[in-house]
């Protein structure tokens, strides 16, 4: 970038010359507010407006128009105008004689363009929290205020030592002496405590708001965001006020600022006087409070290295995320700072350090300006109420997640809120929904119970029964299973519901992530979500790797569904540029990069992030790039080319050797239990102590192989920081180690989740289903069955149907002699089958259970086979079932394995009344129907007796047969008095004893 006053060529973002220190930037201005701002943002710093194109204009006088003149004096000619100190975006200030009193002061003049209300309220009320003040010798004193034709004013000391802003653009490299920030940070301390006590919280504490007296005094001033502790808030609810270089992150989200918030500023502040630099820069405004946000600042000694310990620490914990852990009020940092000024100002004086983070391993995005907006675009639409959904598409690593937590950030400055739910590999934690699950579950518990309550409505006995958190908070039961199909159905209009009235209180993001690792029921939920988009304030986002999706994917079908919604959009992501790639390497390094080196890994990586980031550790770690002089050496391009791994899994697993083999041998058993771990698992797999387990732990996180995860009520969880990570280490481990460690890690599970043991029936069957030990095999299936019935119960039947199968295939290898298990887990795969639906293949598994069972004799197992068979033959053929040779075969399976006063036979007897009657043959179809309903009555099977009476109301509806439809309307009545609600339950009787086909007709 050159620069515009000296030709002199600086690195890509920086705001100053290196070799005339001048600003080498052309000013916008807001329309909103007036400040002014860098170019190239889209989002303003003062007040977030989003900035519209603006264009430069010649000034007034080149154009043949003469500039307005300068006023010569202000208020009925009682302040005399001497010069003209200064313009801003929001004021002009002018050095003026108060005749009245006889002294020089400034006047500054409120600009008056674009100032509405709410402007006029803050103008007052930073006179009133600076008036409230009073005379404090480290605090602007205010000596007047008022109006000049509808522009307010404010009458303060004339500051002769300018603003701390000016001190850091003037100084070499842009960083003050450390005396000098120690004195303007006691001096802002001082006058902190002092507002403080009276209830002020300035909330825009930057250096352009520290002036500075004639004898180098520091005065905090401009207190126009001030918020007085006695007064209400005058700024709405998720609105971001303040200057984004130096905000809070409390403050970024609209949560509550309290007094902490101007410490975090001042910790921003000294990071900038002692580096030169503010903690975190970005392309744009949501880019540097995402940082707020999210990233931990690099340690000040980076930039500065002969900066004290304990002065390096003070700031850390000044910008400490959590209000929580700042020091406790100014007055502990003014100690702090007296500490560190006593004798030899290196002298260690802070007892709390704080771990600081290698820029290295920092995640770094930059880039992504159209995808971005269109993402932007589509939420700015979902405020208004159009709702929509938006896939991310792209490669491993091309930073999907990246580009979602750059759009919540803007969500959360424009007062949304984003909701995150995650799809994991096979074999890790799987819930039915779970990406719905945990999304909502998030919602639920930040949530009060009435609030709650309401945006649930009727729904919340539906939801309550996949996310149990709605049940412990509004003590409700799940609703009572009737019609499979109708309950899936009231699921999915509940749970549509439910975010629709959530997103009416807040506008929403919901980002749904790795939809590619998706169980069939988050697909379909997504599917029925997204049809009912319309007049929504709710955006759905969804990632996944195009890579790994084919057209037998089972996210590629429910691709092609969800396209033909109206309100679908798709962002693919491709790699970046070589621009973006030195942009990113600079960033990585925080040193001035080489066109010559960014071309070359850019080569190499195709401009994949993930790849970018890998390789620039990789070559570090083997010091083939290294820093010198405030910029990275690089001898030899060529040979650094050379150098850089071919694919992203080959440099991960040069880099993973890097680790300590205990972290490696630690991380390896991490790999096994799944790209998401807990400590205590891993702990008691790897049977190492606590402070070696910590140690590997903290290696591994410095060197960003794994990511800390915390959630409310949970324990500390670990996540590998990509799941390449995880498989590189999986990979390498020799089979009966492997085996061995699935073993040790599905019996540590079977422990810590013993009260749990359904939510992780799929973990469990999982590692169970490597164990060599046969015992160990059995609980495999134990689990998969469990897991399937969990499955089926919230009507996620495509899973179910993927437990079964796995369940089966580890019960020939277990048991394969057991021909009576193998037939009733193809007996239960029938039934989730017919539900999916997949009715060609319930008949072929049905006719496998049926050879099973005829092998062994058994002629209960064969009869319901034939009941499985006649029923998909039904649906199959419809009204065609007379002329269909499979269904007379089915029949006569039947009839010949129903055993004598079995409910077995109460079925085929009521099939073979339904054949009779088909065939015209009616006093043959009474015989068996009576037979049925005298059995059924006698052996008082209820949910056996519906489905009988059901048949026959359904085909005998002529006069001659009123009594008996009578009697069994009766019947009906008096069961539902005696334990069923009403005949609706009649779905749950037939899915139980695996007759839903007969509903039909």
């Amino acid at each position: 970038m050159k620069c515009p006053h000296c030709g002199a060529e600086n690195p890509e973002g920086v705001k100053f010359c290196g070799e005339c220190g001048k600003s080498i930037h052309n000013e916008l201005t807001c329309p909103q507010c007036g400040h002014t701002n860098p170019p190239g943002i889209k989002y303003c710093h003062e007040c977030g407006h989003q900035l519209t194109e603006i264009l430069s204009q010649k000034p007034a006088e080149t154009a043949g128009v003469s500039a307005p003149a300068e006023p010569t004096s202000f208020v009925n000619d009682r302040y005399q105008v001497k010069k003209k100190l200064g313009e801003g975006g929001k004021k002009k200030v002018y050095l003026v004689h108060d005749k009245v009193l006889d002294r020089d002061v400034a006047f500054a003049l409120i600009k008056a363009e674009n100032l509405d209300e709410d402007g006029r309220k803050r103008v007052t009320r930073e006179a009133q929290a600076m008036g409230k003040l009073g005379d404090n010798p480290h605090i602007v004193s205010i000596f007047d205020m008022g109006e000049i034709n509808d522009q307010p004013y404010i009458v303060i000391p004339v500051m002769g030592g300018g603003d701390v802003e000016g001190l850091i653009e003037k100084a070499p490299d842009h960083k003050l002496p450390l005396d000098q920030t120690i004195s303007i940070a006691k001096a802002v301390c001082q006058g902190l405590i002092f507002a403080h006590s009276k209830g002020v919280i300035h909330r825009d504490l930057k250096p352009g708001n520290v002036w500075l007296a004639d004898d180098g005094t520091a005065k905090i001033g401009d207190f126009g965001l001030a918020v007085m502790t006695d007064v209400s808030r005058l700024t709405m609810e998720g609105m971001m006020v303040g200057t984004v270089s130096y905000m809070p992150p409390e403050q970024a989200m609209g949560g509550e600022v309290t007094p902490k918030a101007d410490l975090y500023s001042l910790g921003a502040m000294l990071y900038e006087l002692v580096t030169g630099r503010p903690p975190f820069v970005g392309d744009d405004s949501v880019s540097i409070i995402g940082q707020h946000i999210n990233t931990q600042p690099i340690s000040p000694t980076w930039h500065r290295a002969d900066l004290p310990p304990a002065f390096e620490s003070l700031i850390m914990l000044l910008l400490e995320k959590d209000p929580e852990k700042r020091p406790s009020s100014a007055k502990d940092v003014l100690a702090a700072l007296e500490s560190i000024e006593k004798g030899d100002i290196r002298e260690q004086t802070v007892e709390q350090q704080v771990p600081t983070e290698n820029p290295l391993y920092r995640r770094i995005f930059v880039g992504r300006e159209n995808e971005l907006k269109t993402l932007q675009n589509a939420f700015t639409g979902a405020m208004s109420g159009q709702g929509a959904l938006m896939m991310v598409v792209g490669e491993p690593g091309i930073g999907k997640t990246s580009v979602c937590e750059q759009l919540s950030t803007f969500v959360t400055l424009r007062g949304g809120m984003t909701l995150w739910g995650h799809c994991y590999e096979e074999g890790s934690l799987s819930l039915p929904y779970l990406a719905f699950v945990e999304a909502m579950r998030s919602y639920v518990l930040d949530r009060e119970p009435d609030a709650l309550k309401k945006e649930l409505g009727s729904g919340a006995t539906d939801v309550a029964r996949i996310v149990s958190e709605i049940r412990e908070k509004l003590h409700v039961e799940p609703r009572e299973s009737r019609n499979p199909e109708e309950d899936r159905y009231r699921l999915m209009q509940a749970v549509t519901s439910f975010l629709k009235n959530a997103a009416s209180v807040k506008p929403m993001l919901v980002i749904l992530e790795d939809l590619h690792d998706a169980d069939k029921g988050t697909l379909e939920m997504l599917s029925y979500v997204s049809r009912n988009l319309s007049g929504t304030r709710l955006l759905l986002i969804g990632t996944y790797r195009d890579v790994e999706v084919d057209r037998n994917h089972p996210l590629s079908a429910a691709l092609a569904e969800l396209r033909r919604v109206s309100t679908f959009g798709r962002v693919l992501l491709r790699g970046l540029n070589v621009d973006e790639v030195r942009r990113m390497l600079s960033g990585i390094t925080h040193e001035e990069t080489p066109v010559g080196l960014a071309e070359a890994v850019h080569r190499q990586t195709e401009g994949n992030p993930l790849f970018v980031q890998e390789v620039v550790r990789y070559l570090t770690e083997e010091k083939l790039l290294a820093r010198s002089g405030g910029r990275m050496k690089t001898s030899d391009i060529t040979q650094i080319e050379m150098n850089i791994p071919e694919g992203l899994r080959d440099v991960i697993g040069k880099r993973l050797t890097n680790l300590s083999e205990e972290c490696n041998k630690v991380l390896s058993i991490a790999a096994v239990i799944g790209r998401e771990f807990r400590l205590d698992v891993l702990e008691k797999v790897a049977g190492i102590t606590d402070d070696a387990m910590y140690q590997v732990l903290e290696e591994a996180k410095g060197a960003a192989i794994v990511e800390e995860r915390s959630s409310v009520g949970a324990a500390i969880t670990y996540r590998f920081a990509h799941a390449f990570f995880r498989q590189t280490l999986y990979e390498e481990i020799i089979a009966p180690r492997r085996i061995r460690l699935h073993q040790q890690v599905a019996q540590t599970l079977e422990v810590i989740y013993a009260s749990r043991l359904t939510e992780h029936a799929v973990e469990l069957a999982e590692h169970f289903s490597y164990s060599p030990d046969l015992s160990d095999l059995g609980k495999a299936v134990e689990y998969g069955e469990m897991a399937a019935k969990r499955a089926m119960d919230v009507y996620d039947y495509g899973e179910a149907v993927r437990l079964l199968e796995r369940a089966i295939k580890v019960q020939e290898v277990f048991a394969p002699d057991d021909k009576a298990r193998q037939c009733d887990l193809l007996l239960a795969l029938c039934v989730a089958l017919y539900a999916v639906p997949d009715i060609e293949r319930m008949i072929v598994e049905a006719e496998s259970a049926f050879t099973l069972a005829e092998s062994i004799n058994d002629g209960t197992r064969a009869a319901m086979a034939c009941w499985y068979g006649v029923g998909g033959v039904f649906q199959k053929t419809g009204m065609n079932l007379l002329d269909s040779t499979d269904a007379v075969r089915w029949q006569e399976r039947m009839d010949k394995y129903a055993q004598p006063d079995s409910l077995v036979r109460v079925l085929a007897d009521t099939f073979q009344g339904v054949m009779k009657f088909w065939r015209g043959d009616r006093e043959s179809s009474i015989e068996h129907f009576n037979q049925a309903y005298e059995l059924v009555n006698r052996l008082g099977d209820t949910d056996t007796m519906i489905l009988v009476n059901n048949r026959i109301l359904a085909f005998f509806n002529t006069p001659n047969f009123l009594a008996r439809r009578i009697q069994i309307v009766e019947n009906f009545w008096n069961t539902s008095r005696t334990g069923i609600k009403d005949m609706e339950r009649l779905a749950t009787a037939l899915q139980n004893t695996g007759s839903v086909f007969l509903m039909t007709g």
